[in-house]
């Protein structure tokens, strides 16, 4: 029997867009809230534009609600004539009572460009009862302020996808929880356990089954930490593990494999040296076991899940600060490995991205003399064998992309990376109000012995390095943390003022019409 349709309505209040209404029988409801995204005293439904592309006002709306187990989609067009102290009902659509569904509320100026951009995490329509869809409106391609972490989170901290959404935060302003949806931050007040003391170079990696692992890193003194915990995202409970053989380690390249354990590789050791050492973390013995170690000893190395499960470890910074180009593919249960062909730019403090063909984008870092690089290239695996790193050709622009180190780069549901963060001035003297620009790669493939892709820079957002960055159930991603400052002996900076304190979302659009 076809299960019953319901009538999803869309208004507008205040700071938030809420709506109710399903037609009987049976009496169930869903209602969509539609949390604004930005700065209070702008319209959210108003573009002010970039340097690079003017802004423009959103004319049109369009609500549309998609099934993707059904392939059911309704879509439903209105004008944008409204403020956001308004209250009125925008429009409907029929959906019917199931799982699967997705709501996508978008805005296009003018010219057809699409500036205002929402999408809700998938959710279930009840044949009786009642479904709360939170949803967050901001501009295409551009960050928001989701929230605030007073005092800041600070460097090198990280952001972990809890089930329900919502983000774990550890770093060296504390431990904290934030939910995007509503632009809550909370942290004592709803964390219970043994919560970790601040640090920043840890490992924090988010297990098979939603846990969140954290362990090791650096206090603010410099003090390396061998302590482990396990995060449980539905009971906000922390759990203080006891793991033989697990010793202090900050910088390392830190991997939550498929089955369900974790693989670390180089960082700082006791004696604040670069390390060549590798664990295999087993929290379901709770105890570390030696793994193939690393050709050389190194800190903020990088690694990427490949499609078979298998894990590359490339780069870092050695005992001398000088850059590797050694790489390393460890088996899927990362009991084994084998070497893989060198950069072409040896670097560490970089970023290596997974791609949705099987390729790994590899972007930035520092090089010789911590030179900052852009230096884009990919790791194409092949099956027993080393692999290769070839270059990236940018097809889009064709101008020099900005180097950066300490930066964040996540892949995107429709398989494009974001880039965001980074210093790229590392020995320079700081600009705190400078703003960056985030670079949105989008991969074309291989052509002959060069790979293709574009990329666009996109957005802005407050120049920090050593941030972290995670992708979000909707499509968007938030980044926290970061420090406004120079490496060296100031790093990581130790007044608050250099911290950066806002929560950024950044709304994902794929293409403009």
């Amino acid at each position: 029997m076809r299960p019953s349709a319901c009538r999803l309505t869309l208004g507008l209040g205040a700071a938030w867009l809420a709506a109710s209404a399903c037609g009987p029988p049976p009496p169930a409801t869903v209602q969509l809230l539609v949390r604004v995204l930005g700065d209070e005293w702008r319209d959210p439904l108003k573009n002010l534009g970039t340097a690079e592309r003017p802004g423009s006002d959103v004319e049109l709306l369009s609500l549309s609600a998609g099934n993707s187990q059904t392939g059911e989609e309704h879509t439903l067009e209105l004008p944008s004539d409204l403020g956001v102290s308004d209250r009125q009902v925008l429009g409907a659509l029929p959906i019917a009572a199931g799982a699967g569904w997705q709501v996508t509320l978008s805005g296009k100026d003018r010219f057809g460009f699409l500036w205002a951009l929402g999408r809700s995490r998938p959710f279930e329509v009840p044949a009786r009862g009642s479904a709360q869809v939170p949803l967050m409106l901001g501009i295409a391609d551009d960050f928001a302020a989701s929230g605030r972490v007073e005092g800041g989170l600070g460097p090198f901290a990280s952001a972990s996808l809890l089930p329900d959404g919502s983000v774990l935060l550890v770093g060296l302003g504390g431990v904290f929880v934030h939910e995007p949806q509503a632009g809550r931050v909370c942290g004592e007040d709803c964390l219970s356990g043994e919560r970790p003391a601040p640090r920043w170079l840890h490992a924090a990696v988010t297990l098979p089954d939603g846990r969140v692992f954290v362990a090791g890193g650096a206090s603010a003194s410099g003090l390396l930490l061998d302590d482990a915990y396990l995060f449980d995202g539905s009971s906000r409970q922390f759990l203080r593990l006891r793991v033989p053989g697990l010793l202090p380690r900050a910088g390392a390249a830190s991997v939550a494999l498929r089955n369900g354990r974790v693989l670390q590789v180089g960082g700082l050791d006791t004696a604040a040296q670069p390390s060549a050492r590798a664990v295999l973390i087993d929290l379901s013995a709770f105890v570390a076991a030696e793994a193939p170690p690393f050709p050389g000893g190194v800190s903020l190395p990088a690694a990427a899940m490949l499609e078979s499960g298998e894990v590359l470890v490339c780069g870092g910074l050695g005992p001398a600060g000088e850059p590797s180009g050694a790489a390393m593919v460890y088996s899927a249960d990362g009991t084994s490995a084998r070497r893989a062909a060198d950069l072409n730019s040896p670097r560490g403090a970089h970023s290596a991205a997974p791609l949705s063909d099987g390729r790994v984008v590899i972007f930035g870092g520092l090089g010789d003399g911590e030179r900052t690089l852009a230096a884009p290239e990919a790791f194409i695996p092949t099956a027993g064998a080393s692999g290769e790193f070839v270059a990236v050709e940018d097809t889009h622009s064709r101008q020099p992309l900005e180097p950066r180190a300490g930066h964040a780069a996540v892949r995107l549901e429709s398989g494009e990376v974001l880039i965001v963060g980074g210093e790229n001035e590392p020995l320079g003297t700081p600009d705190p109000g400078r703003p960056g620009t985030a670079l949105k790669f989008s991969p074309t493939g291989e052509i002959g012995d060069v790979y293709h892709g574009s990329f666009e820079r996109v957005g802005l957002i407050p120049a920090r390095a050593g941030v972290a960055a995670v992708a979000l159930p909707d499509a968007s991603v938030l980044v926290a943390g970061g420090a406004r400052g120079q490496r060296g002996a100031s790093f990581p900076p130790r007044e608050p003022a250099d911290w950066a304190v806002g929560l950024e979302v950044f709304v994902r659009s794929s293409a403009r019409p």
